[in-house]
């Protein structure tokens, strides 16, 4: 095994994944003689820390945005190569005059929320007493199906901001 550095040492800093510093740490031993790799370890955890989590999970400042869209396009948020987003909204709005929509929202696969909108009605998923800001990871998307009305009658907004960035 070669020294830390030296197994990373052609990537930048905006190109270093946490799952490269892993496998090159994972091969350090934890003993006595092995102190230098281990501080050079910490120094590049340090090193990628500063750039890809500032802030050491909670949103990044300046990294806040806003997804608008329909529930035709059921996905409403997918997140890039390494990034990590802190949820803190989620509403909808149901533009059919006459019929109410069904919403259920998913994160992965797994069935978090349904609401029922009033015709011309809005409904929040995240936030106003409902679910809970949540962090969710790349890997896992937040969707959403409808029924009762089309699709394109259910409006989404969701809020977000990074808390680990790609």
């Amino acid at each position: 095994m070669g020294d830390i550095r030296d197994q990373l040492q052609t990537l930048t800093g905006a190109n270093l994944q946490a799952d490269q510093i892993s496998e090159a740490g994972g091969k350090a031993f934890v003993s006595m003689n092995a102190t230098r790799t281990q501080k050079d370890l910490t120094e590049v955890v340090s090193f990628w820390r500063g750039i890809h989590v500032p802030t050491y999970g909670i949103p990044i400042p300046g990294s806040g945005k806003t997804v608008t869209g329909t529930a035709a396009t059921s996905t409403i948020l997918s997140l890039a190569t390494n990034q990590t987003a802190y949820i803190n909204g989620l509403s909808f709005t149901n533009s059919s005059l006459t019929d109410p929509a069904t919403v259920d929202v998913s994160v992965g696969n797994a069935f978090v929320w349904r609401g029922v909108i009033d015709p011309n009605g809005l409904d929040y998923c995240v936030g106003a007493a409902q679910l809970q800001p949540f962090f969710l990871v790349e890997g896992l998307s937040i969707t959403v199906e409808v029924s009762g009305v089309s699709p394109d009658d259910v409006n989404f907004t969701c809020a977000y901001g990074l808390s680990v960035q790609g």
